[in-house]
């Protein structure tokens, strides 16, 4: 049985934790335990950035907002989606990065 191995841990505001971790060569995303992301789990992540980009991608200089960057999949969609995306920007919650451990 191969480790599940804890890369970076971090503590909220109000003091819950949320864990990077490695397994077999995949990532996950746990909040106080409960896993939130997985990157061979990403379809919804994926479906996303495509309805996204699918909105305003006849735009002249489309722009587009990605919030909560998480595994980075949504992101990944968007930008392999569009090359007239004239700009694309995510944003993280005002909490801790998280620390390799």
């Amino acid at each position: 049985m191969k480790p599940r191995n804890l890369l970076a841990e971090s503590t909220t505001p109000d003091g819950a934790r949320m864990s990077l971790y490695e397994h077999d060569g995949a990532y996950s995303i746990s909040f106080q335990g409960q896993e939130l992301m997985h990157s061979k789990a990403s379809a919804s992540e994926l479906l996303l950035g495509k309805l996204g980009i699918e909105l305003v991608r006849k735009q002249p200089k489309p722009r587009v907002m990605i919030g909560g960057l998480g595994l980075g999949f949504t992101l990944r969609t968007v930008l392999e989606g569009s090359s007239a995306v004239a700009r694309a920007s995510g944003r993280r919650a005002k909490t801790p990065t998280l620390r390799r451990v």
